[in-house]
């Protein structure tokens, strides 16, 4: 209770602080989703990031990749050092907005980095030898290529990191490499990742979630996962009701909260965003 109180009181003291030093800033995107990355080399991300410096002031901006504790979906970038940023200190003038700035990732070609979700933070800060200093993040996502070869690291794991529904049916496969036997496990699903606290949310109209391939016209929102065990579940869409706006997360939940998600879409190729 404590540390909490305190983390309120810095908070509360930080943001007194930037209203009394008058500095806004911002930058583009707020979020950098990338999928499909490949292992093993070099994969320069499409978005690049801008700096907006609306003050009546030059300043010179920081940026540094920061890693997270494990959150509802992702596991924490194992290593930031991984992230390669074109120029980690940019000199912005005054009411202006600095040149675009590349970002890349090279993941080390080892097995266990298929098929993972991982969430890090770009923060941006302007650089001062102070203590506190006006700062924004930008959230930055990562899932990487899967490989059906290999077993997903993690207690509870849904394969693969993404389907792109151009296909009528499609599968996917729960790997529960835990000894702990689920008698229920949640299918549900979220349009962004915001909502997904507020609840299980229903699959939308035209997808369905089956046990088996000649049934997929009877769906199921939960289903038994037992230790140890691969389950295969099948997913098919009506394409007259499940169109390329339906595009969202199917997430697997069990009763001791281990989350694993497919991101499921209706586009004609995969895409960063």
């Amino acid at each position: 209770m404590a540390k909490k109180i305190l983390f309120i009181i810095c908070l509360i003291a930080l943001i007194y602080h930037l209203e009394s030093m008058g500095i806004e800033i911002g930058a583009d995107p707020s979020i950098i989703d990338i999928y499909d990355v490949p292992i093993g080399t070099e994969y320069e991300i499409d978005q690049k990031i801008k700096i907006r410096n609306t003050n009546p002031d030059d300043y010179t901006f920081k940026i540094e990749v920061l890693s997270l504790k494990q959150t509802a979906f992702y596991s924490p970038l194992p290593n930031t050092s991984w992230v390669n940023l074109e120029n980690t200190l940019v000199d912005v003038d005054a009411k202006s907005n600095s040149e675009p700035i590349g970002i890349s990732i090279k993941i080390p070609n080892d097995e266990k980095y298929y098929n993972q979700h991982w969430e890090a933070q770009i923060q941006v800060t302007i650089a001062s030898s102070g203590n506190i200093s006006a700062g924004i993040i930008i959230k930055f996502l990562i899932e990487t290529s899967p490989n059906g070869q290999f077993v997903p690291e993690g207690d509870f794991v849904a394969y693969p990191s993404v389907i792109n529904l151009n296909n009528v049916l499609d599968s996917i496969i729960i790997f529960n490499n835990f000894y702990h036997d689920y008698d229920s496990v949640t299918i549900g699903w979220t349009s962004t990742w915001y909502s997904f606290s507020k609840g299980n949310g229903e699959l939308p109209e035209g997808l369905w979630i089956s046990e088996k391939k000649f049934l997929w016209r009877t769906p199921v929102n939960s289903i038994t996962v037992d230790g140890f065990e691969r389950k295969v579940l099948y997913i098919s869409c009506d394409e007259s009701k499940f169109t390329g706006s339906s595009k969202g997360i199917l997430y697997f939940k069990t009763t001791d909260n281990k989350t694993s998600f497919v991101r499921i879409e209706r586009i004609s190729e995969q895409i960063d965003r």
